[in-house]
């Protein structure tokens, strides 16, 4: 009997069965209910065994390997719990603009309604009789035209702002 290399192995039983304790031993190790087991495990494991030196390395490099994964593991699940929270607020501030639009569009509404009423009363197409109009009434009349487009104006410019705030705030 030989193995990979061509050598004859030495005490192939007893090598087997020592790589079966090795390998119980890291199962053991590496379960879930006992992910905060110590090193000490592998030193004590290795003590009572005749392991030779090959194998104490490779268990010692198994016992590397485990701690990097559960090292990575951990900032795996911090990275994942940053980006929940980052879809959370991307959620909030989606619906922020959900409701600043909905919001918009009633004052939009109002302002084409205070339009259409202006239309109505012919203030901005019957120029000539707007000339009969008493001067105050003209002055107010022009007030109110500058006040609405003043607002519809203002209305715009808080709806940009406001797209920016959530835009700085997501990034």
């Amino acid at each position: 009997m030989t193995d990979a290399k061509g050598r004859k192995p030495v005490h192939a039983a007893s090598t087997k069965k020592q790589m079966d304790h090795v390998h119980n031993a890291i199962d053991k190790f590496t379960r879930k209910d006992n992910l905060d087991a110590s090193s000490d495990e592998f030193s004590i494991l290795a003590t009572r065994s005749s392991i030779s030196e090959k194998e104490r390395e490779e268990l010692i490099l198994l016992r590397e390997q485990v701690e990097e994964l559960k090292r990575k593991l951990m900032e795996k699940e911090e990275e994942l719990k940053s980006a929940e929270e980052s879809m959370n607020r991307f959620s909030l501030a989606v619906t922020e603009i959900d409701d600043l639009k909905r919001q918009i569009e009633e004052k939009d509404s109002l302002v084409r309604s205070a339009h259409l009423q202006l239309n109505e009363a012919k203030v901005l197409h019957s120029f000539p009789e707007f000339l009969h109009f008493p001067l105050c009434v003209k002055f107010l009349l022009l007030l109110l035209l500058f006040l609405l487009f003043l607002f519809y104006f203002l209305l715009s410019l808080l709806l940009l702002l406001s797209s920016i705030v959530v835009v700085v705030v997501i990034i």
